[in-house]
C-alpha cells in the first residue's frame, strides 16, 4: 500500500453542508498527495482567492521534513507518521520499469486511490474527519488524480495538479478519437502514423478496463459525477504548450506562473560563472526519486559520463552515496538545488530532467534545451511534448548507459535548433493576455458570484457533434480554407451559445453593450407618462421592410395593441401609416433610438426579429422578448432566447391578432422571464478582460509569434476520416482476430484427428 497517498476519496466522499451564500467565504484545496510540489502547485491560485477576499484553507498530508508552511493560508495538517513517500515497489517502477507501459501507471493511480478509499477507516485519522466535516465550506477544490465524489449538494471544482486524464474529455462532451489523443505509450506523437495509432487504440482499451476495474472500488456513477458534475475542470498546463484538442468552456487550464528571477548564493555562482566553463549543465530528478535505491549501474553510467565534460559546470541534485560518483571539480553534487535560480542563469545550457511538470515548465520558461529521462506518471506524457515541439531529446532509463547518455547529452548541446524552438515557445507563452493565476481566480469568484453559471457552461450534448474546428471530421476533409484560418471568430458569446467543444483558436468576441443613451424629450414625455404601465418596443431591425408585409399581418399587430391601453408602445414602422392604430398608446416611426428605449427603466417587453444585435442588447439591458423570426440566423437566435427561458417565440406565417396578444400577455405577466435575463445578463457583464480587447490581443499576439499557428491548430484536423477514426487500426485488428480463429480452427479440424487416440484426449 502506498502510504503517503493523500486520503482524497474518503474526504470528498463526506457530506458536507451545501453553499447559503451567493459568494462563498470559506473555500478548501485539498492537493493529490504529500510531497510538497502538489502542495506548492495550489498555493498560487489558493494565495489569489485569499487576495479576492475569500477564506482560504489547505490540507496537506505530511511527513516530517516536508511541512509547508504559509502566513495567509490557513492549513490543515493531517501528519503521516512512518510513512515513506515512495515503497519499494515503487522504487522498483521508477528506476527499472518502462513508464510506456499503461499498465505501469494505471497500477499506480490504482494503489493510490485504494489507499485514499481506505484512509477514511483508518482509527488514527477518524477524528481527523470528523472534525474536517465539522466545518462548512462553500467550496471544494480537490486534485483530479482522485476520480469521484459523492458530496451532497456540495459544489467542487476538479483541479489537476498533474496531468489531466483522458477520461474527462470524454465525461465533458469532448471525446475524440483514440488516433489523435497523446498517450503514455508512445514514442512521439504522430497522429498519422500507423504504429502510433494502433497504439492509441489499445491503450483506450486498456484504458476501459481500468475503469472497468475501478468501479469495483467505486461506482462508475460516482466516477463519472466527479468529472462531469465539477463546476470547472482545471489543468496545470498550458493548451499551446499541450496537443491542441477540443475542450468546453467549463474545461480550462491555469499555466504555471514561472519563477520571479532569483540570486543564486555566492557558492553557487562562483562555480557556474567560472571563466573556463563553457555553460552548466542541471540534473535533478525532483523529490520523489530517491538515489538511494537507484540501480547503481545508471548512477556510475551517469557519473562516467560527467567525466568526459570537463569544459562545462555541472549540477547534479542527487542525495544517494557520493562516494559512488565522480569527484571531478567540474560536478558539484548537492542534496538540494535551487532550481530556478539555476534554470535562469544566462550559462545554463541544458536541463537534465525526469519531466515532472513543474521541471518541464521551469524549463520552458527560462527556455533552456532539455535532455529527458521520464520516471513514472505524467512525465512520460511531458516528455512526448517536449520531442513533439522539439525542445529537447528524451532517453529511456531502463536501457541508460554510459554512451547513450554521453550522446544525450551532446546531441542537443551541439544542436542549436532546440534552443531556439523552447526560445520562441517561451515568448509566446509569456505573452499574455491576463495573469493565467488571475483568470483562475476570476472563474472561481465568478461561479460564486452566479451559482446558476454553471448550467450555462456545461455542455447539453452527449455526443460531439462540432465539424471542422472543433470534434469530429467529415469525409471531406480537405477544406484547407476552413481548416487552417489562424482564427475563427464568433460573435455570440459563449456563454449565451449553446455549449460546445472549441479548440483553441476558435472563440467568441461577445457584443460590447452600448452606454447609456439619454431619449429626446419628445420619446422621454412618451414612455415616463405616468398612467402607463410599461412600455413595449417594438422593432424588426433594416433589412425587414413593412411596406412589403402581408396587409393581415400588419392588421392583426395593430388590433392586438389597441388591447393594451395601459402600455406605451412604441413600433419602427416604415409602411403605410393608415393601416395601423391612431391610439395615443401607439408611436409609430420608421427609426427609433433602440438601445436608448431598450436601457431606459419602464421598458417591459421587446417584440423582435432577433436579429444578433437587437438579440444582445435585449440581454444587455435585460429585456424579456417575443420574437418573430424573419429568416437566416434570426431562426437560431430565436432558439437560444426560447432554450434560456428569456421569452416565447411566434410564427410569422400564423401570426394572428389572437396569437400575437396572447404571446405579448403571456410575457408580461410571467415575471420569470424577466428573472431569467436579468440573472444572465449580469453574468456576460462579469468579464474577467474587455472582449474587444481580448480580440485585438489574439490578433496582435499572431503578429508577434507567428509561427504560433502550427501550435494552436487542433491536431488531426487535415487527416484523412479514414485515418482519423482509425478505422484501417480496427481493421488490421479484426484480421488478426479472424487469423488468429482461423488458425485455432484449422488446429482442431486438421491436426487434432491425426494425433494417436490418448494424446488427442489429453491435448483436447
Amino acid at each position: 500500500m502506498i502510504n503517503y497517498a493523500i486520503p482524497m476519496i474518503a474526504i470528498a466522499t463526506l457530506s458536507i453542508h451545501g453553499m447559503k451564500t451567493a459568494k462563498a467565504k470559506h473555500i478548501l484545496f485539498m492537493p493529490a498527495m504529500a510531497a510538497p510540489s502538489h502542495v506548492k502547485s495550489m498555493l498560487p491560485l489558493a494565495k489569489e482567492l485569499l487576495n479576492d477576499g475569500h477564506n482560504v484553507s489547505l490540507v496537506q498530508f505530511y511527513n516530517e521534513g516536508e511541512k509547508i508552511t504559509s502566513d495567509s493560508i490557513n492549513f490543515i495538517y493531517l501528519p503521516m507518521s512512518e510513512a515513506s513517500l515512495i515503497d519499494k515497489e515503487q522504487q522498483t517502477t521508477i528506476w527499472r520499469r518502462r513508464g510506456v507501459n499503461p499498465w505501469t501507471f494505471l497500477k499506480s493511480a490504482w494503489k493510490i486511490s485504494t489507499a485514499s478509499f481506505r484512509s477514511r477507516h483508518n482509527e488514527d485519522q477518524v477524528e481527523f474527519y470528523q472534525n474536517l466535516t465539522a466545518r462548512k465550506w462553500d467550496l471544494l477544490i480537490p486534485s483530479g488524480l482522485h476520480y469521484a465524489t459523492n458530496t451532497k449538494g456540495q459544489a467542487w471544482i476538479d483541479y489537476s495538479t498533474t496531468l489531466m486524464l483522458q477520461c474527462i474529455r470524454q465525461l465533458r462532451a469532448a471525446h475524440v478519437p483514440p488516433s489523435v489523443e497523446l498517450t503514455m505509450s508512445m514514442e512521439t506523437y504522430q497522429p498519422r502514423n500507423f504504429k502510433s495509432r494502433l497504439i492509441g487504440v489499445l491503450d483506450y482499451f486498456v484504458q476501459q478496463n481500468f475503469w472497468l476495474l475501478f468501479s469495483t472500488l467505486l461506482s462508475r456513477a460516482s466516477i463519472d459525477d466527479f468529472y462531469t458534475n465539477a463546476v470547472y475542470s482545471i489543468g496545470s498546463m498550458s493548451s499551446m504548450l499541450d496537443i491542441i484538442l477540443p475542450q468546453t468552456m467549463n474545461t480550462f487550464s491555469i499555466d504555471y506562473a514561472c519563477p520571479k528571477a532569483a540570486n543564486l548564493t555566492y557558492e553557487y555562482q562562483n562555480f557556474v560563472e567560472d571563466p573556463s566553463s563553457k555553460g552548466t549543465i542541471v540534473f535533478s530528478f525532483g523529490h520523489l526519486a530517491d538515489w538511494q535505491g537507484a540501480p547503481v549501474e545508471i548512477i556510475q553510467a551517469i557519473s562516467a559520463a560527467f567525466e568526459q565534460l570537463p569544459q562545462y559546470r555541472i549540477v547534479w541534485q542527487f542525495n544517494g552515496n557520493v562516494s559512488m560518483v565522480s569527484g571531478k571539480p567540474n560536478l558539484k553534487i548537492d542534496p538540494w538545488i535551487p532550481l530556478p535560480a539555476l534554470l535562469q542563469h544566462s550559462r545554463t545550457v541544458l536541463f537534465i530532467t525526469h519531466s515532472g511538470i513543474k521541471s518541464f515548465r521551469e524549463a520552458v520558461c527560462f527556455a533552456v534545451p532539455m535532455l529527458s529521462i521520464p520516471l513514472f506518471g505524467d512525465q512520460v506524457r511531458n516528455t512526448i511534448l517536449t520531442k513533439f515541439h522539439g525542445l529537447g531529446v528524451s532517453l529511456d532509463k531502463t536501457r541508460l548507459t554510459e554512451e547513450t547518455f554521453y550522446k544525450g547529452i551532446l546531441s542537443v548541446l551541439h544542436n542549436s535548433g532546440y534552443k531556439q524552438r523552447i526560445t520562441k515557445l517561451s515568448a509566446m507563452l509569456s505573452d499574455n493576455l491576463i495573469d493565467e493565476t488571475k483568470k483562475g481566480s476570476f472563474w472561481i469568484s465568478f461561479y460564486l458570484r452566479h451559482p446558476q453559471s454553471a448550467s450555462h457552461i456545461t455542455t447539453p450534448m452527449l455526443q460531439p457533434i462540432r465539424i471542422l474546428r472543433a470534434v469530429s471530421l467529415p469525409p471531406s476533409v480537405e477544406l484547407t480554407m476552413s481548416t487552417l484560418l489562424m482564427y475563427s471568430i464568433g460573435s455570440m458569446p459563449t456563454m449565451l451559445d449553446i455549449i460546445l467543444p472549441q479548440t483553441m483558436n476558435t472563440f467568441s468576441l461577445d457584443y460590447a453593450c452600448p452606454k447609456v443613451g439619454n431619449l429626446s424629450h419628445e420619446y422621454q414625455n412618451f414612455v415616463e407618462d405616468p398612467s402607463s404601465k410599461g412600455t413595449i418596443v417594438f422593432s424588426f431591425g433594416h433589412l425587414a421592410d413593412w411596406q412589403g408585409a402581408p396587409v393581415e399581418i400588419i392588421q392583426a399587430i395593430s388590433a392586438a395593441f389597441e388591447q393594451l391601453p395601459q402600455y406605451r408602445i412604441v413600433w419602427q414602422f416604415n409602411g403605410n401609416v393608415s393601416m395601423v392604430s391612431g391610439k395615443p398608446n401607439l408611436k409609430i416611426d420608421p427609426w427609433i433610438p433602440l438601445p436608448a428605449l431598450l436601457q431606459h427603466s419602464k421598458t417591459i417587453l421587446f417584440i423582435t426579429h432577433s436579429g444578433i444585435k437587437s438579440f444582445r442588447e435585449a440581454v444587455c439591458f435585460a429585456v424579456p422578448m417575443l420574437s418573430i423570426p424573419l429568416f437566416g440566423d434570426q431562426v437560431r437566435i430565436t432558439a437560444l432566447m426560447v432554450m434560456h427561458g428569456f421569452g416565447i417565440r411566434l410564427d410569422k406565417t400564423k401570426l394572428t391578432r389572437e396569437t400575437f396578444y396572447s404571446a405579448m400577455w403571456k410575457v408580461l405577466q410571467d415575471r420569470s422571464y424577466k428573472q431569467r435575463i436579468a440573472k444572465l445578463s449580469a453574468m456576460l457583464s462579469d468579464n474577467v478582460i474587455d472582449e474587444t480587447k481580448k480580440g485585438s490581443f489574439w490578433i496582435s499576439f499572431y503578429l508577434r509569434h507567428p509561427q504560433s499557428g502550427s501550435h494552436m491548430r487542433l491536431k488531426g484536423i487535415t487527416m484523412a476520416s479514414l485515418t482519423y477514426r482509425s478505422f484501417d487500426v480496427l481493421g488490421f485488428m479484426c484480421i488478426l482476430l479472424l487469423a488468429f480463429y482461423y488458425i485455432i480452427h484449422s488446429v482442431q479440424e486438421h491436426i487434432l484427428p491425426l494425433l494417436p487416440d490418448k494424446l488427442n484426449y489429453d491435448v483436447r
